[in-house]
């Protein structure tokens, strides 16, 4: 009987190698007091594909991974594949297990400068996660899957024009975006809202749990590529110049570790009650100025690298982004745990030959 089997969840986690995701996983892999197995995929896009490869080697007997160019969301093939394989491992563990699928979309078009394409975010962001959830929906009408769970990465970028008010934007509040004939940027915040919509109607309609969580510049110390402001100004203070966009003396942000963005997801996940299709603000209530994080930077390594502001501000970007995160905290009891400084020094300190 249902009530005799051993719970088991599975996750599926899309874009693994990705800086939520990997710290996601290893997160997951840490966990000792539930069954789990993980379904891991990445084309390698923006990420170190060793990193989440060598989890997979390392636990063969709970990982499936695919890595590479074909393990791709928008690969209607490789997806084919995702499920069978999804199929196989149900029809082989649900006589002795009662199996929970948790489905956890991080896989988005990230660069900065991809934001001004917008077939290219749409693509990935709203076509692929339409075809990972399709597996979701599938797997919820079938018997022998007691549970299927839905996690939607979105961003914080869906406030545009209004990304500030006194305490932080809320949820709640009504959005107000730019246009094209501001700037093609916000097709990805329109792109991250339609996920959140379809997040929400596959909730009212009975298919799975599920909610969206709209992410406030999450940074890492594995980034590969200098595209967002920190590993940017990592890689200026080392050549002894941090040239800035014009305006950066006076845009303020808060920045959000990956270990704090992966813990926000599980928290979620073990919250079964805000599982609810809604929207959810992950991010910290530290606010700095472009130019101190690059002065903190300069402090941490230790240098006098040439602080510019001379590049042409982007067109559209707010002054301040600050979100309040009151819902997750009031409903999950998660919490940022890494400040600014802490996760600056983790950065450097991955840096070869510098320590902290």
């Amino acid at each position: 009987m249902e009530q005799n089997k051993t719970p088991m969840r599975v996750y599926v986690i899309s874009g693994a190698g990705g800086m939520t995701g990997l710290e996601l996983t290893r997160q997951i892999l840490l966990r000792k007091d539930e069954q789990h197995y993980l379904f891991l995929f990445d084309n390698g896009f923006n990420c170190d594909l060793n990193k989440i490869a060598n989890y997979a080697k390392d636990y063969p007997e709970i990982i499936s991974g695919y890595f590479g160019e074909n393990a791709d969301i928008r690969n209607d093939e490789f997806m084919f594949w995702l499920y069978a394989d999804i199929d196989y491992f149900v029809k082989n563990h649900s006589t002795n297990y009662q199996i929970e699928f948790i489905f956890i979309n991080c896989a988005a078009v990230v660069h900065t400068k991809h934001f001004y394409h917008p077939y290219d975010t749409f693509e990935t962001n709203v076509n692929g996660m339409n075809k990972f959830a399709s597996i979701a929906r599938t797997l919820k009408s079938r018997k022998d899957c007691h549970k299927v769970k839905f996690i939607n990465c979105s961003t914080s970028e869906v406030y545009s024009a209004q990304s500030y008010v006194e305490g932080g934007v809320k949820e709640t509040d009504v959005l107000s975006m730019y246009t094209c004939e501001h700037s093609l940027r916000t097709s990805y915040a329109f792109g991250k809202l339609l996920t959140e919509m379809f997040t929400k109607d596959m909730f009212d309609n009975n298919q799975i749990l599920g909610a969206s969580l709209r992410f406030a510049n999450v940074y890492t110390e594995d980034e590969l590529q200098a595209e967002h402001i920190i590993p940017y100004c990592l890689k200026g203070a080392q050549k002894g110049k941090i040239e800035l966009l014009e305006n950066a003396a006076v845009t303020r942000r808060t920045f959000l570790h990956n270990i704090d963005s992966a813990s926000s997801i599980l928290a979620l996940i073990d919250t079964e009650s805000a599982l609810d299709g809604s929207v959810y603000n992950v991010g910290t209530s530290e606010e700095f100025y472009i130019r101190e994080v690059a002065e903190k930077i300069c402090k941490l390594l230790n240098c006098e690298a040439e602080i510019l502001f001379n590049k042409p501000a982007r067109k559209s970007d707010p002054e301040r982004r600050l979100l309040n995160c009151d819902k997750i905290m009031q409903r999950t009891g998660w919490r940022p745990t890494v400040t600014l400084d802490e996760g600056l020094k983790r950065c450097v300190a991955a840096i070869p030959g510098y320590s902290i």
